[in-house]
């Protein structure tokens, strides 16, 4: 019996080693230590995502139903376009996010298309400067009209723990007029 050794031939750090090994006391702590921020990262992600397909959703079905609205006028003016921004914005359920509007109308002649009016509500930065894309637009009969109804919106999420500093939406959609073959603007 000597030297720090046990009665089974193995030494010290050995019988520490094997009683740590069986020891599970605060295994279940270490293992939500470990589990919990993945678990909160991932809740917190959902949510952020659930947040940008919910918000991009509501500029998709607001921008469809001002243009609904617009296609069934003969005429508008200056104060009909801001009654349609404020519908625009209150469709979006975030007040305070940056949003745009902006409404053309466009004849077809000679196989291309002319804008014959434009008005534009709100940040205008946000909407695209670009000369308009007429291969997204449905063919049309030279003389037909078309509304072609553009929103956009800057979506900054709850928070920034996943990166997303923000992002901007653009929505684009064509339409024709119901009642008559070029809805005319007034002005004021």
């Amino acid at each position: 019996m000597g030297g720090g050794r046990t009665d089974e031939g193995r030494g010290p750090m050995t019988g520490i080693f094997t009683r740590f090994r069986s020891d599970r006391a605060g295994t279940s702590g270490i293992e939500f230590a470990i589990i919990a921020p993945v678990m909160l990262l991932l809740f917190i992600g959902g949510i952020t995502l659930f947040d940008i397909i919910r918000s991009y959703q509501r500029m998709i079905g607001a921008n469809s139903v001002v243009a609904d609205i617009l296609s069934r006028q003969t005429s508008v003016n200056s104060a009909f376009i801001d009654k349609m921004e404020v519908f625009f914005v209150n469709l979006q359920m975030n007040k305070a996010a940056d949003k745009a509007l902006r409404v053309s109308s466009l004849t077809r002649s000679k196989g291309k298309f002319v804008v014959a009016w434009t008005q534009a509500r709100g940040n205008a930065k946000l909407l695209p400067q670009e000369i308009l894309d007429t291969s997204k637009l449905p063919d049309v009969e030279d003389g037909d009209s078309l509304l072609y109804i553009e929103s956009a919106i800057s979506y900054e999420p709850m928070h920034g723990i996943l990166g997303f500093s923000g992002v901007e939406y653009f929505e684009g959609s064509a339409i024709r007029p119901r009642f008559i073959a070029a809805v005319g603007y007034g002005g004021t």
